[in-house]
């Protein structure tokens, strides 16, 4: 057992550079679906396309809702990198 923390400061940046393709990923898939749908409303009628529209709604507005928690997230681990990392050569400048 040791006394003390290990850090490894890619591993953070790396959790948001993830977040980052995980929402590009994300908006890329709810493109597709998009299409799929358009062209699904367009070669249908009665209720079934009006109700998709409001479904696509709620996915958008979720979307951009993950979209934000996510860009908070990654606003938050750059912060922690940075403290930690000053932290660290503040304790390291001790030695000098």
């Amino acid at each position: 057992m040791t006394n003390g923390y290990s850090y490894n400061p890619q591993g953070g940046l790396d959790t948001g550079d993830d977040l980052i393709a995980l929402t590009k990923r994300m908006e890329q898939s709810l493109s597709e679906l998009q299409q799929s749908a358009q062209a699904f409303m367009s070669a249908n009628e009665g209720e079934a396309p009006g109700n998709y529209s409001i479904a696509q709604a709620e996915w958008n507005a979720g979307q951009q809702a993950m979209n934000a928690a996510m860009g908070k997230g990654v606003v938050a681990l750059n912060t922690i990198h940075n403290e930690i990392l000053n932290g660290d050569r503040r304790g390291a400048a001790q030695f000098q």
